[in-house]
């Protein structure tokens, strides 16, 4: 069962690449548990 993982991050003054939603070029991504493993 996929699980959503909490972008803890996600704050205004995070601008990740991958992950930030405030960026505005970023890939924004979505991550799950997966078991033992966290994909994309």
């Amino acid at each position: 069962m996929k699980r959503p993982v909490n972008n803890i991050f996600a704050h205004t003054k995070y601008h990740c690449f991958g992950c930030s939603p405030h960026n505005e070029i970023g890939l924004h991504l979505h991550f799950y548990e997966n078991g033992d493993y966290v994909q994309s």
